[in-house]
C-alpha cells in the first residue's frame, strides 16, 4: 500500500507557524491515507495515533549565527536521508517544505534513486530570499550557480504548493512549468484564534495607553521582515495617538531593543516571544496587525501571521510590495492598508492617518474574510486533494 512520509524540521503548533501548519497538515492526512512522520523529536508532543513515527534525536544548534545554522542544516540533512533511505519505496509520495534548504538540495538525488513521487509546499524560494537579506548578491557567480541548480531542484518535483499568487508567478517561470505549481493559500484555524479585547493584553502600562492606536509586531523579527523601516517610520510618525509594540525572537530582535533603549520615545515596547498557548492574548494586543516584509521579497514569501490577525479581527498594515499575495488580499478585501517598503517616510505618514481613522468600522471584516476565503477546512481540503492527485 502506497504511503505519505512526511518530513520537517517542525511538526508541532508549541514550536512556531512552521510547525503549527504541518501539525494540521498530518491530522489531515493520517485520517485519510497511510503516512509516516520523519521529523526531530520535540518536547512539545507526540504524533497521533496510526501515524508510522519515524523521529529521530536531533541537538538544537544556533539558527542566528549563519556558519552555526549551515552545520546544523547538513547535520540535520544526513539524518533526514537516512531515514528516507531506509523508509520510503517506490511510488510512495515524500511531501516536504522547503526548509532546511540543504535537504532540498539532496531530496532529487534521493528522488532518482528510489523512484517516490514528491510534493514540495513552498515557503522559500531559495536561493532568492538571502539577496533581500544581504546575504549574497544578484551579481555574484555563486548567486547564479545556485540559482540554476536550485531551479532544477524546484522543477524535479511532481507538485510545488504555492502560498501566494505572486510566488506562483515566481516558481512557474523558475521551473518552466505552470500546471505544476498550484497556489493553495496560508489559513489559520478561527475556532482556536478568536477576538478577545485589547485591554487584555498584558505588555505594557494599560492606564498610560488608554485611547492609544497600537500597532504591532508580532512573530519572528527576523532579517526579511523588513524591521529597520518600520524603526525608521517610527522615528518619523506625529500622531501622538500612535504607540508601538514588537512582541517576538529572531535575528532583529536586538535591533529593536537597541532602539527601544536609545530612543527619546517612549511610545515603543520590546517583549520578547510568547508560548503558543497565549497567542491569541498576544494577537488580541494591538489595534493594528503590522505585517512587512524587506524591499525585494515579491513572490519570496507569504507571511503567515497575516491570517492570524484576521482571525484574531484585526486589520493589517502590510508594507509589502505590490501584487504581493498580502498587498491583493487587502484590495481584495478592505481588511486594511498598505505601503511599499523602503520609504519610511510614506509609512510614518500612512501611520499618523490610521491613527485619526475610527478603527471600529472594520471591526468583524478581517474575521470574515478568515472564515469565508482562508478557512482551516476549506484550505486542507484543497490541500489533501493535491497531495491525493499525486498519490493516485
Amino acid at each position: 500500500m502506497k504511503k505519505i512520509f512526511i518530513v520537517s524540521e517542525y511538526i508541532h503548533g508549541a514550536q512556531n507557524s512552521t510547525g503549527y501548519i504541518w501539525e494540521r497538515v498530518i491530522e489531515k492526512l493520517s485520517s485519510l491515507e497511510l503516512v509516516g512522520v520523519i521529523s526531530p523529536k520535540a518536547q512539545h508532543g507526540d504524533v497521533p495515533l496510526g501515524v508510522l513515527d519515524l523521529r529521530f534525536v536531533q541537538r538544537a544548534f544556533n539558527k542566528i549565527d549563519l556558519r552555526s545554522r549551515l552545520w546544523g542544516q547538513i547535520n540535520l540533512t544526513l539524518k533526514f536521508s537516512w531515514r528516507i533511505c531506509r523508509s520510503i519505496r517506490k511510488g510512495d509520495v515524500l511531501l516536504s517544505g522547503t526548509n532546511p534548504a540543504v535537504l532540498l538540495a539532496v531530496i532529487p538525488l534521493l528522488k532518482a534513486i528510489f523512484r517516490f513521487k514528491w510534493v514540495l509546499l513552498v515557503h522559500d524560494v531559495f536561493p532568492e530570499n538571502l539577496v533581500p537579506g544581504g546575504i549574497v548578491r544578484k551579481d555574484q557567480i555563486a548567486y547564479s550557480a545556485l540559482s540554476l541548480f536550485f531551479s532544477r531542484v524546484y522543477a524535479s518535483a511532481d507538485r510545488l504548493l504555492v502560498i501566494g499568487r505572486d510566488m506562483k508567478e515566481v516558481m512557474s517561470s523558475k521551473v518552466g512549468n505552470a500546471e505544476k505549481v498550484v497556489f493553495v493559500p496560508n489559513w489559520a484555524s478561527d475556532r482556536e484564534i478568536f477576538p478577545i479585547p485589547r485591554q487584555e493584553f498584558f505588555f505594557a502600562d494599560k492606564d498610560a495607553w488608554k485611547g492609544r492606536i497600537v500597532f504591532q509586531f508580532f512573530g519572528n523579527i527576523g532579517r526579511l521582515q523588513g524591521i529597520d523601516n518600520i524603526l525608521a517610520a517610527i522615528e518619523h510618525v506625529r500622531n501622538p495617538k500612535a504607540v508601538f509594540l514588537f512582541v517576538g525572537d529572531g535575528a532583529m530582535a536586538e535591533s529593536v531593543k537597541r532602539f527601544v533603549q536609545v530612543s527619546s520615545r517612549s511610545n515603543v515596547i520590546y517583549h520578547e516571544g510568547i508560548p503558543s498557548a497565549e497567542k491569541n492574548i498576544g494577537l488580541a494586543a494591538c489595534d493594528v496587525a503590522l505585517i512587512s516584509l524587506e524591499k525585494g521579497m515579491l513572490g519570496l514569501g507569504v507571511p503567515s501571521k497575516s491570517y492570524y490577525s484576521l482571525a484574531a479581527d484585526r486589520p493589517l498594515l502590510a508594507i509589502v510590495e505590490k501584487t504581493s499575495e498580502v498587498w491583493r488580499l487587502i484590495d481584495e478585501h478592505g481588511v486594511g492598508w498598505h505601503c511599499e517598503p523602503g520609504d519610511p517616510q510614506a509609512l510614518a505618514e500612512l501611520i499618523d492617518r490610521i491613527a485619526d481613522e475610527d478603527l471600529a468600522l472594520k471591526k468583524g471584516l478581517p474575521r470574515q474574510v478568515l472564515q469565508q476565503h482562508f478557512n482551516e477546512d476549506k484550505v486542507l481540503d484543497l490541500f489533501f486533494q493535491q497531495v491525493r492527485d499525486v498519490l493516485h
